[in-house]
């Protein structure tokens, strides 16, 4: 992967991913999410990687994610 993809993969469960937090601010991308598929297949969403608050999903929802953001960007 190269510096200049919009996320970089930290590990092979683990992504990060450039994001906004509408609550704190901040430019555009400032905020990153990691992604990461944990070892019983669900998937969970870290916003600002602190492990404060994260939003965990089975597999099915995270199929509906992947699926509507299928659909939203073509």
């Amino acid at each position: 992967m190269s510096a200049s993809e919009p996320w970089s993969e930290r590990r092979k469960n683990q992504v990060t991913v450039p994001a906004s937090c509408d609550t704190c601010g901040g430019a555009r991308g400032f905020t990153n999410l990691l992604v990461t598929k944990l070892p019983d297949g669900r998937i969970q969403f870290d916003p600002h990687v602190t492990g404060v608050c994260t939003v965990t999903v089975e597999e099915d929802a995270a199929r509906t994610v992947m699926n509507a953001l299928a659909r939203w960007l073509g």
